[in-house]
């Protein structure tokens, strides 16, 4: 199975208050570190949702708009869906604890499956934004993207989902930030100084 990862980075980061994917961990901007990891995992990259930053220097990336923007999530989904011919592993730019090795884990997972509509990481809960998603969802997705519900969760509920649980390594890499509280308990948590 030819998995590409795409990295959703077109949000407005209304809670940050600044966008997320150029806040910096460890030298690099969040959606780099991102990419890097799945660079580094084998995987093909297209970022959803923007234009190449300028400096950007991760070789090999797409970069692909939204199709039609303010969709939020699905939206982008939906067009990482039309710029690819296969499965994509759908990641959020905001995960700074990220790492090839996880990456190679859920492609690995979804390689080994026969998917019918994708594979969905569940820690807690289902994570949308670490998830394997085929073709054969997108006129699903298109369709709840010209509706009122445009939840990923809500797609996923329509069924022909796998579920795969991630082991704690991989549960720990998938923490997030959408305030400035959580960046800088992020931040604490793994000693980093923000």
């Amino acid at each position: 199975m030819n998995v590409t990862a795409a990295i959703l980075a077109g949000g407005a980061s209304r809670r940050m208050g600044t966008d997320k994917a150029g806040l910096v961990w460890r030298g690099r901007t969040l959606l780099a570190r991102v990419a890097d990891a799945a660079t580094a995992a084998g995987l093909p990259v297209v970022v959803v949702g923007r234009s190449e930053p300028a400096g950007w220097d991760v070789a090999g990336c797409g970069f692909a708009p939204d199709d039609e923007p303010g969709l939020g999530p699905l939206g982008g989904l939906v067009s990482a869906l039309r710029a690819t011919t296969g499965p994509v592993l759908l990641l959020s730019c905001d995960m700074p604890l990220l790492t090839e090795d996880a990456v190679r884990w859920l492609a690995d997972a979804a390689s080994a499956m026969a998917l019918d509509r994708g594979l969905v990481t569940v820690t807690d809960r289902p994570q949308q934004l670490f998830a394997v998603y085929t073709q054969a969802v997108l006129p699903l997705a298109e369709a709840r993207a010209a509706g009122d519900d445009r939840s990923l969760r809500g797609l996923i509920a329509q069924g022909g989902f796998a579920e795969i649980a991630a082991p704690d390594w991989v549960c720990v890499q998938l923490r997030s930030a959408n305030t400035p509280e959580e960046w800088a308990d992020l931040a604490a948590r793994s000693g980093e100084i923000t």
